[in-house]
């Protein structure tokens, strides 16, 4: 007998640490590519905290297989200082750092549930881009 299984396959392109943000590779294909969040693309999640069985300090290695977390509420490493509440955006490389209208990208992602400081890991909530660019653009009061 055989089962179903709605979960897509991500790969690792390149090494990706714990507890990052990803982003889906352009392209297709039944095993999704994925790689360190960037600015061009949606991030797709945020890797959990498991490591390689190849590289004990990356969560995949290019080619294995990545692992994202569940839920509304994640871990996410720090680039920089955020103080609880604040709007979190995402780096280059998929950590966490205040968001600001200064960034590029603007969007806020996450909300920080604690404060911390670069290198840090710290528990965001989700919260979904409509509601981030309009209190980018207005605030509410």
């Amino acid at each position: 007998m055989s089962t179903m299984n709605n979960t897509v396959n991500l790969v690792a392109e390149g090494n990706i640490p714990p507890f990052r943000a990803v982003s889906k590779v352009p392209g297709g294909g039944k095993q999704w590519r994925v790689r360190l969040y960037d600015a061009f693309t949606y991030h797709i999640g945020v890797t959990d905290g498991s490591v390689s069985n190849f590289a004990a300090t990356m969560h995949a290695t290019d080619g294995e297989v990545v692992s994202l977390q569940n839920g509304q509420w994640l871990q996410l490493e720090l680039a920089g200082s955020v103080a609880p509440g604040a709007g979190v955006g995402l780096t280059g490389d998929g950590r966490g750092q205040v968001a600001s209208t200064t960034l590029n990208p603007t969007f806020v992602f996450f909300t920080a549930l604690e404060g911390g400081s670069a290198g840090e890991i710290i528990w965001v909530a989700k919260v979904s881009m409509w509601n981030d660019f309009v209190n980018q653009v207005a605030p509410p009061e």
